[in-house]
């Protein structure tokens, strides 16, 4: 069982969306090793998933566990995410 579940909002492979989707994994893989699962949402494909959970702008990241559900609103830096997952170097 994942401890971690994260959710990345994109509107296709844009390079903010790719540059995001490298801090995440490479965040994850640093902190979370096996420990996480990231689910990729393309707006473009799904709306209704991205309706759903009031998505308006991409990239969005959510951290859906643990709780509080928290999220990230445009390019995932690695400085935005640490801090949202509290993480100190």
């Amino acid at each position: 069982m994942c401890t971690y579940r994260f959710k990345l909002y994109i509107a296709g492979y844009t390079p903010q969306a790719i540059n995001s989707l490298n801090t995440i994994k490479n965040v994850a893989r640093e902190f979370f090793f096996d420990n996480y699962s990231l689910d990729i949402v393309n707006i473009l494909k799904d709306k209704e998933q991205a309706h759903a959970a009031n998505i308006v702008y991409t990239p969005c990241f959510v951290k859906e566990q643990p709780h509080p559900q928290d999220k990230i609103i445009g390019e995932v830096t690695r400085e935005k995410l640490l801090t949202l997952l509290e993480i100190e170097c």
